[in-house]
């Protein structure tokens, strides 16, 4: 039964929400709901299906299945809006254990797997240490090299200016020099 903020409102409303933290995964496409069975049995809320893909930055080879399951934990979120417009009500839905009941880490004879978030916590930080791959310290830039884009357009106008100034002395050098030979020539020395 709806307690706290949810009280006074229909299940019908509740709408519900999951990530994973090492995933990049859709918005839910929901399923068609197949009728109940019969009025003391159990009905499905909703049924969600949810596609992605685990970050690209984790080397998914490196883990055995069991790993994987461990980083594959959602965060799942209940939320409803308010009667009468009073906004959203949002929670996370805490649990102690999470249950495999289909797929891959289904045990085996079907038994459901079980881990807890305790025992989950307490590996994840691990599992994705092994998974990010190493990056040698200093063979990257860290940080967008702002400082050395300026340097180097300070630097190319020196040159050019140092460089421009040359090449007129330069001219200017050969500039002279020929005048002095054509001088030294009119008066009829040649030095």
């Amino acid at each position: 039964m709806p307690t706290g903020d949810f009280t006074g409102i229909s299940w019908k409303d509740f709408m519900l929400g999951m990530t994973i933290p090492n995933a990049i995964i859709s918005d839910p496409q929901r399923m068609p709901m197949p009728p109940p069975a019969g009025p003391r049995n159990m009905s499905m809320v909703q049924d969600l299906r949810h596609i992605g893909k685990l970050s690209p930055d984790l080397q998914l080879a490196r883990l055995s299945p069991e790993e994987l399951r461990v980083l594959l934990i959602p965060n799942i979120t209940i939320a409803a809006v308010k009667l009468g417009d009073k906004g959203t009500v949002t929670t996370t839905l805490s649990s102690d254990m999470l249950s495999y009941v289909a797929g891959l880490w289904v045990g085996p004879n079907n038994v459901p797997v079980n881990i807890t978030v305790p025992e989950a916590n307490v590996l994840l930080p691990a599992i994705v240490t092994k998974a990010t791959p190493f990056v040698l310290p200093g063979t990257t830039l860290g940080i967008f090299p702002t400082g050395l884009i300026v340097t180097c357009v300070w630097s190319g106008l020196f040159v050019l200016a140092v460089g421009y100034g040359t090449m007129e002395r330069m001219q200017f050098r050969s500039h002279f020099r020929r005048r002095l030979q054509m001088a030294a020539a009119r008066s009829g020395k040649v030095g």
